[in-house]
């Protein structure tokens, strides 16, 4: 009579296998066919699932200090490092920006510069010229202030803050003395002295000074200066 034996053997079963003990736990066998998992510090829980500590081990990096709340974490970092977890370095530690110039992350390492007014550049290097655009017209000299703008020093001729506005009283148009006066339409009026007249007084007037004598009346004639005499008189004055 022939005799199969089919028997399987099996090996025991070893209920750390796989460990199911997490975060480093250490997995031991009880007598009851189950296992107890040894939980480093900070951990907690039939297979050390939970922090007890969430400070421990310390999740801040580059020396960053951790202040447990409850199951969670806080990192306050040194000087010249952010984030969450104190993992990203601050461009904006050593403030690499210059004349007052604030430094802003990009948020992806590195930073620019937001400048004061009269500073422009990368790291606001370089000084703002008021006078690049050559905002002084009809030939003025610009020269720059302290306070980021400019003065126009206009040309004869020429006022008003960029020199726009044309004096027409300067230089004086007016002869012979005559005062000019602007008119508020761009031209001029010329006040002619005594014996003056004309648009720009250029023209003289003989019988201003009434050089006729004795009443006699005083009239040009051709350029020439005439007095008519009162009876009884004669005479070319």
């Amino acid at each position: 009579e022939l005799i199969i034996d089919n028997a399987v053997t099996f090996p025991p079963f070893n209920p750390c296998s796989p460990n199911p003990c997490q975060n480093g736990g250490t997995c031991q066998p009880t007598n009851a066919g189950s296992f107890m998992c040894m939980c480093p510090a900070g951990y907690q829980g039939n297979c050390c699932e939970l922090r007890t500590d969430p400070c421990m081990p310390n999740p801040c990096q580059n020396n960053g200090i951790c202040t447990a709340s409850g199951t969670s974490y806080t990192c306050a970092c040194l000087t010249g490092y952010t984030g969450q977890r104190c993992e990203t370095r601050d461009p904006c530690a050593e403030n690499l920006c210059l004349n007052g110039g604030q430094c802003i992350p990009n948020g992806i390492g590195g930073f620019t510069c937001m400048c004061q007014n009269q500073y422009t550049g990368q790291r606001c290097e370089q000084r703002v010229d008021p006078c690049a655009s050559q905002p002084c017209r009809n030939g003025a000299t610009c020269r720059p202030t302290n306070s980021n703008s400019f003065q126009c020093i206009c040309p004869p001729g020429y006022s008003g803050f960029d020199c726009s506005i044309r004096e027409v009283c300067t230089p004086n148009p007016c002869l012979n003395g005559g005062a000019c006066m602007a008119n508020g339409f761009g031209g001029f009026i010329c006040q002619c002295q005594p014996g003056y007249s004309g648009q720009r007084c250029q023209d003289s007037d003989p019988c201003a000074s009434q050089p006729c004598m004795n009443g006699g009346t005083c009239f040009q004639e051709n350029g020439a200066l005439c007095c008519n005499c009162p009876p009884g008189y004669t005479g070319t004055r």
